[in-house]
């Protein structure tokens, strides 16, 4: 977890839906930031590692645009995801210069599929639209 409630992140892994989910917020130093990436990379080596697809749900609602030194930072944990097979990635925004930062970032590391929306229950259906229409079809 980060450092204070100004300036942070959390990540946790949901195991039933194979989700990296991720809650940003504040404006980093470069520690917080090379603190991420670390954190982030062990659950990207823990999902990619079940045998089965996985996906990244970012809350970036309280995250601010960042430093260049931040966004290469971000840009190395997506790079990582990428090359570990993540499926899908989504992104919680409220800021309209968030979004185009990430999605620049995002779209240099050539991630697979990803986008941006205003709540967490829109992500999620997104990202496991897959797995839903495959559930009704096996019934």
């Amino acid at each position: 977890m980060g450092t204070s409630q100004e300036e942070g992140f959390e990540i946790t892994f949901d195991e039933k839906r194979s989700i990296i989910r991720l809650r940003l917020w504040g404006f980093w130093s470069p520690e917080i930031g090379q603190a991420m990436v670390t954190e982030f990379k062990t659950h990207v080596q823990y999902a990619s590692t079940r045998g089965m697809p996985w996906y990244a749900l970012a809350d970036l609602s309280q995250f601010p645009p960042q430093t260049k030194g931040i966004q290469q930072c971000l840009s190395e944990a997506m790079q990582f995801a990428r090359e570990r097979g993540v499926r899908r990635t989504a992104r919680v925004v409220a800021s309209t210069i968030t979004s185009l930062q990430i999605s620049r970032l995002a779209q240099a590391a050539k991630i697979p599929e990803h986008t941006f929306f205003h709540s967490e229950e829109a992500a999620i259906q997104w990202l496991l639209r897959d797995e839903s229409e495959n559930a009704r079809d096996s019934e």
